[in-house]
C-alpha cells in the first residue's frame, strides 16, 4: 500500500509557492518602479497596489517610498531600499515592531533583486544562491569579482555580511574573524571592501564602449560621404 505523502503530485509544498510568490511580487514592484522613469503612466502589468508585508505596508517604509520615487520620476535605488529595510530592523530590535515572518515578506527578495541589477556591471558575476537556504529573512548571494575572486554574501535585514570567500558558502576564514562579522549598510558598501578598484573598472569599460561607439559611428559618416561623392 502507498503511503499518503500528504501532497498532490505535481505541485510544489506550500513553503515553496510562497517564496515564489515573493520573489514574483519583488521583481515586479522593482520593475514597475523602474518604468516609471520611462512612463508616466502605470503600467498594466506592474502591480499598484501590493502587499508584503508590515515592512512595505507601514508608515514611512518601502511603499512610501517607492511611491515617492514614482511621483518624482526617479527608480528606487539599492540604497533607499536597504535603508528602509536597515531602519526596519533598528525598530524591531528596538521592541517597536514585532519580528513575523508576514512583517519580513518581500522586503529582502526586493533588496536582493536590486542588489543584482544595479552591480551587474560592476562585478564579472552576480545571481541569488539556488543551493543555500533561501527565506523571507535569510537570503544568500554569490559574487566574483573583476578580481576573479568568488565570495558568498548574505543578506537579512541587519544588512549584508560576507559569509566566505567560496561560492555557495556559509563558512567563512576563522584567520579573518572581523571581515565575517561585519554588517555593511548596502551591498555597495560590501564591494568597496572586497573589489576596491571595481569603480575604475566600470569607468575603462564604459570609456571604451564609448570609444568603440565613436569609431562605429564615424566609420558609418565615412561610408554616407563615399556614396554620395
Amino acid at each position: 500500500r502507498r503511503k499518503f505523502s500528504g501532497r498532490f503530485p505535481g505541485r510544489f509544498p506550500l513553503y515553496r509557492q510562497q517564496d515564489t510568490k515573493r520573489w514574483q511580487t519583488a521583481a515586479k514592484v522593482y520593475q514597475s518602479s523602474r518604468s516609471q522613469v520611462h512612463s508616466p503612466t502605470s503600467g498594466t502589468c506592474a502591480p499598484q497596489h501590493f502587499h508584503f508585508g508590515e515592512s512595505l505596508t507601514a508608515e514611512g517604509n518601502l511603499t512610501q517610498k517607492i511611491r515617492q520615487c514614482r511621483s518624482s520620476g526617479s527608480p528606487i535605488s539599492l540604497e533607499d531600499i536597504a535603508a528602509v529595510n536597515r531602519q526596519f530592523h533598528q525598530q524591531m530590535e528596538c521592541g517597536q515592531r514585532r519580528r513575523t515572518n508576514s512583517a519580513l515578506s518581500g522586503s529582502l527578495e526586493l533588496e536582493a533583486i536590486a542588489a543584482v541589477h544595479e552591480l551587474a556591471s560592476q562585478v564579472k558575476q552576480i545571481s541569488v544562491s539556488e543551493i543555500l537556504p533561501r527565506t523571507s529573512e535569510l537570503v544568500f548571494l554569490n559574487i566574483k569579482t573583476y578580481e576573479e575572486h568568488p565570495f558568498t554574501l548574505e543578506l537579512t535585514m541587519k544588512g549584508w555580511r560576507i559569509c566566505s570567500m567560496h561560492t555557495d558558502c556559509m563558512n567563512g576564514d576563522y584567520h579573518n574573524v572581523a571581515l565575517h562579522t561585519r554588517y555593511f549598510q548596502n551591498a555597495k558598501e560590501v564591494l568597496k571592501v572586497i573589489s576596491p578598484d571595481h569603480a575604475k573598472h566600470f569607468t575603462d569599460c564604459l570609456a571604451q564602449r564609448l570609444s568603440q561607439l565613436q569609431r562605429t559611428s564615424a566609420h558609418a559618416a565615412g561610408r554616407v560621404m563615399e556614396a554620395t561623392d
